[in-house]
């Protein structure tokens, strides 16, 4: 009996993958040489029989390649039938012959027979196909490790990537117990509220902190002598304290820019103060001031004609060359001030951190740069101008008309077009944004918008508006406020008072009049912007806010009217913006007046003695008088006695005087005023 050549042929295949196989074949083939006749090759070949004279398919192995069977008997041999098999089931054999001729099927049959061939090919294809089953599931199981891989990886990234993003919120988490443990013995009774409430002893050590020696001995009286009151980083005070130099001065205008203040009196001639200074320094100019702005390194003073100087600030070192002039003597001399050139007087003036916004008697508006290398975010409302313009520089100090904005073009039934002149009521700048209202109560915004405060929905392509945009109508002012006005109330009701601005927080004061009942008049504040501070007044911290926020803790205050003997509205009298507070001057029956603050508070500037935000309105203590200072012995008591009245502020919440009569006859009324990071209140003749 032969075996089948074709199970030769595989063995020889299978046999070839080994390098070491290949080699021989190769040797054997190459040491072939030709032979002169029949005869020499047939004496010289090796004859092979097939048949009866193997049993397994290893003795064709030995028979072929004598050094297979050295190897193959060999462990380094078996070592790479390990690795090569190293994935297969373990009962299983690594030598292949073995696990085909070991099958049971070809127990009973004799090799090399017909039967016993089919069955061994029977049994080799059996083999394959548990084979190819087996790098099947091999496959399936290397491609699921892979994806586990790959999905673990990504949850890795993710992870560390939130991580990072939110390290200190971790961080803080981590270290909360450690950082603000309170110890048992410090821990109160949750359940007895009497034990929960600060102890006036407390009260008094922060008080005593707060109230240093300086600010006692320069105690006035706040009825009878007019002076000057500050508060926040300026003087480094977190109670009203009187600036002595202004004793029983009345002031026109005061402003603050953190260690700056500049104050306009009642004569009109200008101060300027820093910490620097031993006293406030007199700013001689040529005329009457009425009012001042502070922007960048320069202090702009509106006369009362309606003219406007700048001048350098005293806090900062500025080269600043002034105007020449003769005296009445003829002599020249230098200025410390500069005049702006303008076609018209101006109304007023408002600036921001490099621009200055001027308001004209005819409604027309202005601009001028306050420093060529400040930032630029279109806040000048020109196509000149433009942070998108070839021209990267802004002339410093030199006015520009805004043409397009003065101007309005309407167009007749019959095609025509006709020109007219658009008349403007209130202005104000943020740091780097500016706000005015039309005679039509519109809204026109322009600057940057990186927080909403032009009141346009933020995106990459409103990050800053360079040319003015109307963005709110008396329509709009409508839709706004539907909900704490008749619903079905005519736009036409609705009136701007005022526009105002803080650094990225922009406000618009709102008069509503009610057509049928005068009860339901209301005065409506809104603000849009940034809100990050408690400064939009909504009672919540936004970081953007484009659409207008009603704030309702100043709607429908009513109270006693001892005049009328009925209850009346109680509206609002005036605000004053700082850079990220606000404060707001109710307008209360009689001589005096209530004053709400929300916004950032953390250098005092509030007035109440804390260093705490809020982003709703709420109420302050009174002014510190001379006789809540106790001269004599017993001053624990004093204290006590002062630090129940700072933290009652409902009964004795701080309202100042409006319409006062002074000893000396003069009827005057208080101001309170707030600044970057600063705040004053000052007297001012009615």
């Amino acid at each position: 009996m032969y075996r089948s050549t074709s199970l030769i042929a595989r063995h020889c295949a299978r046999a070839s993958s080994n390098s070491k196989y290949l080699a021989f074949f190769r040797l054997y083939s190459q040491n072939q040489k030709k032979f002169n006749s029949i005869e020499e090759f047939n004496k010289s070949k090796t004859h092979y029989r097939f048949g009866d004279n193997f049993k397994s398919l290893d003795e064709i192995d030995s028979e072929i390649n004598p050094k297979f069977e050295e190897e193959h008997n060999s462990s380094k041999y078996h070592s790479k039938i390990d690795r090569r098999f190293q994935n297969e089931d373990a009962d299983e054999s690594n030598d292949i012959n073995a696990i085909i001729e070991s099958d049971p099927r070809l127990a009973n049959l004799k090799p090399g027979s017909p039967e016993y061939k089919e069955q061994l090919h029977i049994v080799h294809q059996d083999f394959q196909k548990r084979q190819k089953e087996q790098r099947k599931k091999f496959e399936f199981t290397e491609r699921m490790k892979g994806v586990g891989i790959g999905i673990g990886a990504l949850i890795i990234i993710i992870g560390g990537h939130r991580l990072f993003m939110n390290r200190e919120y971790v961080k803080t988490s981590l270290l909360a117990d450690i950082t603000y443990k309170i110890e048992d013995s410090k821990a109160k009774d949750m359940k007895d509220p009497t034990k929960n409430t600060k102890n006036i002893n407390y009260l008094v050590n922060k008080m005593t902190e707060e109230i240093t020696d300086d600010m006692v001995s320069g105690l006035k009286d706040s009825h009878s002598e007019a002076g000057l009151y500050m508060f926040g980083s300026h003087n480094k005070s977190k109670f009203p304290s009187r600036v002595n130099f202004f004793d029983g001065q009345l002031l026109a205008d005061v402003k603050i820019a953190k260690d700056l203040l500049v104050v306009v009196n009642e004569k009109g001639q200008v101060f300027q103060s820093c910490p620097a200074l031993k006293e406030p320094k007199l700013c001689k100019l040529p005329f009457k001031a009425a009012s001042c702005q502070i922007s960048s390194k320069y202090v702009y003073v509106l006369s009362s004609k309606g003219e406007v100087a700048y001048l350098p600030r005293v806090d900062k070192e500025v080269e600043f060359k002034g105007s020449k002039s003769r005296n009445w003597l003829g002599i020249s001399q230098v200025n410390n001030f500069k005049m702006l050139d303008l076609t018209e007087k101006i109304r007023q003036i408002s600036t921001g951190k490099s621009h200055l916004l001027l308001l004209g008697e005819s409604g027309k508006l202005y601009v001028a740069s306050t420093d060529r290398n400040g930032k630029n975010y279109g806040q000048y409302g020109l196509p000149l101008l433009s942070p998108l313009s070839e021209s990267k520089e802004v002339p410093e100090d030199k006015v520009y008309e805004l043409t397009n904005l003065n101007h309005e073009v309407h167009i007749n039934k019959d095609g025509s077009k006709q020109v007219y002149s658009r008349k403007f009521t209130s202005i104000a700048a943020g740091s780097y944004h500016s706000i005015a209202s039309d005679s039509h109560n519109n809204i026109w915004t322009w600057g940057r918008n990186s927080y909403g405060e032009c009141g346009i929905e933020m995106n990459y392509r409103t990050d800053f508006q360079p040319i003015p945009k109307r963005v709110f109508a008396a329509e709009d002012f409508k839709r706004i406020a539907r909900n704490v006005v008749d619903k079905a109330v005519d736009s036409n009701n609705f009136t701007v008072t005022k526009v105002d601005a803080g650094s990225e927080t922009s406000y618009i004061q709102l008069k509503y009049l009610d057509p049928v009942d005068a009860s339901k008049d209301q005065q409506i504040l809104l603000s849009f912007g940034n809100g990050l501070k408690g400064q939009l007044g909504g009672n919540r911290y936004l970081h953007v806010c484009a659409q207008p926020q009603i704030i309702k803790t100043l709607l429908n205050l009513s109270e006693y009217s001892e005049e009328r003997n009925q209850v009346a509205n109680i509206g609002i009298k005036d605000i004053s913006i700082g850079s990220n507070h606000a404060f707001v001057t109710l307008e209360n029956e009689g001589k005096y007046k209530d004053v709400m603050v929300f916004g950032d508070n953390e250098a005092g500037q509030f007035g109440n003695g804390k260093a705490v935000k809020s982003s709703k309105p709420v109420q302050l203590p009174k002014l510190v008088e001379p006789q809540d200072i106790d001269s004599g012995n017993d001053k624990v008591a004093s204290k006590k006695k002062l630090a129940a009245k700072v933290n009652d502020i409902n009964n004795g919440r701080l309202q100042i005087l409006h319409n006062h009569q002074l000893p000396n006859g003069s009827a005057i009324e208080q101001v309170v005023v707030a600044g970057d990071q600063a705040s004053a209140i000052f007297y001012r003749r009615v």
